[in-house]
């Protein structure tokens, strides 16, 4: 290949790539000032009981697979052609729904900063009577940075690469994203060096804002302190707008796609859930999730301490650069002469998953350890060396709503998120082990139908069963231990 032809491959996405990085900075931008607003208004509510409430209404929307919510908007999509505009605002609004809750997860399991309320505060005293001073200005933005620096950052840089490498829901809604044009020339047989040559302006992007964001962190000087003044309550316009949000996200994003897709699900459920193929491909996805969930975990829990911060950085960075580019490269890397006898083996599949869910360990790792530094684990560490066994069961009990249900729901969240994959599942299982949603995201394109609705439903549900099933369970054991 010439130099001018590789120029010209390496440029020719250029549109597709400055129309999706100028939306994911819009979404980013939206998503993260509402997730400020929504953490806020949560903190802030009265009883306990709301506040969980709240907290499970805003993680309904990122449990909720894209493609379960493409299928469901499809049909206004595909009948919507000649409205870009209506295009471009329902996939907006969608893909904002869908990220609040990642960025709101960001903001509210960062630190508290090392500068408090308390000394701002303290500075805007020293102001000046007159006007303020230039030292004085550079003295309250160093203070502003370094207070909403790391946390907004880091939010902010998540949503963006997120958005930036979402691929499900644009298929469907025929979005111009520079991840749907990747996918269609590699399903077309585009030669891999092609390939990777067209992928190198968006891993570029993404790996210098990667870069960049970790090296504004790292400025920030101060050690971070976990007791902060409490946060001043919002306001009545910034709590309307984070109730409006934890209603309408789970009806538009959760149960209108669940309604659409059980109405012509009950005529031919049992035809469809008695198919042997679909059971196996459903074991295939279950069977590649449970192993890259468990390896993941296991990797989250041996960086532990503070000063592999590093470590944890140097892990998250592949799976940051989206599940295509990875995928891709992956892909280019098990078919090398010395690895091409493992290509036909689940090695890529679930190498690729482990590093997927590498970030989202790293990070529910950081906030579960910060846990176990509470009073309340420290007491209940101690009840739990009693010599009396009703004490000790009592302590027991203590110990899983504490520590070990937290670590519970971060392998389901990883697990869900390894579960619903379709990118990684198309480009790298083996022929003889067909995850289920591969199947389901090339029926997809053919439109909806009665059977297919029920696939969809049951791809959704099953997933969900061995949490519920352990969840329950454990319920029952304490139970029993608390009537002995």
């Amino acid at each position: 290949m010439t130099d001018s032809a590789s120029q010209s491959t390496l440029l020719s996405g250029m549109p597709e790539l400055v129309t999706t990085a100028c939306r994911s900075g819009l979404i980013a931008m939206v998503a993260v000032t509402a997730a400020h607003h929504v953490i806020g208004t949560l903190r802030h509510l009265p009883h306990p009981a709301w506040r969980r409430g709240g907290m499970i209404l805003l993680a309904l929307p990122l449990l909720t697979p894209r493609f379960f919510v493409a299928y469901a908007y499809m049909a206004h999509a595909q009948s919507a052609a000649v409205q870009p505009v209506y295009h471009q605002l329902l996939y907006a609004a969608l893909l904002v729904g869908m990220l609040i809750p990642a960025a709101a997860a960001v903001l509210a399991l960062t630190p508290p900063p090392a500068t408090t309320r308390s000394a701002v505060y303290c500075h805007r005293l020293l102001r000046p009577a007159n006007r303020p001073t230039p030292s004085h200005r550079r003295g309250m933005i160093r203070i502003t940075f370094q207070r909403h620096a790391p946390s907004w950052c880091m939010a902010s840089i998540l949503v963006f690469l997120l958005a930036f490498n979402e691929m499900e829901m644009a298929s469907f809604f025929g979005m111009s994203t520079w991840t749907v044009r990747l996918f269609d020339l590699q399903a077309g047989g585009l030669p891999m060096r092609s390939l990777l040559t067209q992928a190198a302006l968006p891993v570029l992007l993404e790996a210098l804002l990667m870069m960049s964001g970790i090296a504004m962190v790292s400025r920030v000087r101060g050690r971070p302190q976990w007791v902060d003044t409490p946060p001043s309550p919002p306001g009545a316009v910034a709590m309307t707008g984070a109730a409006l949000y934890l209603i309408t996200a789970p009806v538009l994003i959760c149960i209108v796609p669940l309604a659409v897709a059980l109405a012509p699900t009950l005529t031919v459920a049992k035809a469809t859930w008695t198919d042997l193929a679909i059971w196996a491909s459903m074991r295939n996805t279950l069977l590649f999730s449970g192993v890259s969930t468990v390896c993941v975990m296991a990797v989250a829990g041996i960086v532990p301490a503070r000063q592999w911060n590093a470590v944890r950085v140097g892990l998250s960075l592949p799976g940051l650069l989206g599940t295509l580019a990875m995928g891709l490269c992956l892909l280019a890397m098990f078919h090398l002469p010395p690895l091409r006898r493992l290509a036909e083996t689940p090695l890529p599949l679930l190498t690729a998953l482990t590093l997927h869910l590498m970030p989202f360990a790293m990070l529910l790792g950081v906030a579960l350890r910060h846990r176990h530094r509470d009073p309340d684990v420290h007491a209940v560490a101690l009840l739990q060396a009693g010599h009396q066994p009703r004490q000790r069961r009592a302590a027991a009990a203590l110990r899983w709503h504490r520590v070990r249900r937290p670590w519970l729901l971060a392998a389901m969240f990883l697990f869900l998120l390894a579960c619903y994959d379709v990118v990684l599942a198309s480009l790298l299982a083996p022929a003889d082990l067909p995850p289920v949603m591969v199947m389901v995201y090339n029926q997809m394109h053919y439109g909806t139908s009665q059977r297919l609705s029920a696939i969809v439903v049951a791809v959704t549900v099953i997933p969900l069963l061995p949490w519920v099933m352990v969840v329950a369970t454990r319920r029952a054991m304490l139970s029993v231990h608390r009537h002995v």
